[in-house]
């Protein structure tokens, strides 16, 4: 459950976020909850509610921490693992990476999970990620067209394809929920 101390750890971690990719780390039932919550502490003067479309405001705390397109994507491909881990598990990273997260499964042997988030232009920096075994890389790029080339760059890095789950973020990321879809790359490098 999101309380207020949750809420604005969440938000000095990640920057602000719409209301609704919040909703996504909660139960359904527990949507309501949540929207009061959020304009409780609006109306206390802790966090601000700016409008960008009906339902679905952008939560920050303050202007000094704006929205950040990429650690929001990373917070959309995490909320689709959201039964795996606790919300308590789950971090902001540095470049290039964007956040990463504990899995409760298996129960016995948590797997880190680190989400790195690049656009058109940013093949290049898929070669400052660093391979740790321990890892499995959720890599998001724009379209699926990207993924064979990222791979080359990931390869020549010393990452097994094993490793690696690519994914792509389809939709407005601000105004509504958007489509997650994943892509393993099998061990021979076959997507």
């Amino acid at each position: 459950m999101f309380d207020e101390k949750t809420i604005l750890s969440w938000l000095s971690d990640f920057g602000a976020v719409p209301a609704k990719l919040l909703c996504q780390f909660v139960p359904d039932e527990e949507h309501s909850a949540l929207f009061g919550c959020l304009k409780r502490m609006s109306k206390a003067g802790i966090l601000k509610l700016e409008p960008n479309q009906e339902e679905n405001p952008i939560v920050k705390i303050n202007s000094h921490f704006p929205l950040d397109a990429k650690k929001t994507k990373a917070l959309w491909v995490a909320s689709r693992f959201r039964d795996n881990f606790n919300l308590h598990q789950i971090g902001p990273l540095d470049f290039p990476s964007q956040l990463f997260f504990l899995s409760n499964i298996p129960v016995n042997d948590s797997i880190q999970y680190e989400i790195s988030v690049f656009e058109k232009d940013d093949e290049p920096y898929l070669r400052l990620l660093k391979f740790n075994k321990h890892v499995n890389y959720v890599i998001v790029l724009p379209s699926s067209d990207f993924i064979m080339s990222a791979l080359s760059y990931l390869q020549l890095s010393s990452f097994p394809s094993e490793k690696l789950i690519f994914t792509c973020v389809e939709g407005n990321i601000l105004t509504e929920v958007p489509t997650v879809k994943f892509f393993r790359i099998g061990g021979n490098g076959d997507a």
